[in-house]
């Protein structure tokens, strides 16, 4: 009978061992995905960056003497 409560403790103690450990490892799986979010964040923001630097080397002349252009995306005054 003592054993039968043993096996009974112990199943119980490595039940709540693994959900400790699933827990854990759901933390683990938000965090990366928040650093991942951040990362996406940046990279559409350098490439939004370096599209704004492409097209403002490509203005007209009209642009460049300080006039305010609207695009259909931006503005660019110089």
């Amino acid at each position: 009978m003592d054993s039968n409560k043993d096996i009974i403790q112990s199943l119980e103690a490595l039940l709540e061992s693994l959900i400790r450990m699933v827990a854990k490892s759901n933390q683990h799986v938000d965090s990366l995905n928040n650093r991942v979010e951040q990362m996406e964040l940046v990279i559409m923001e350098l490439k939004k960056k370096e599209c704004c630097l492409a097209n403002s080397q490509d203005t007209p002349p009209s642009v460049k003497s300080g006039k305010l252009v609207s695009g259909s995306r931006f503005m660019v005054s110089v």
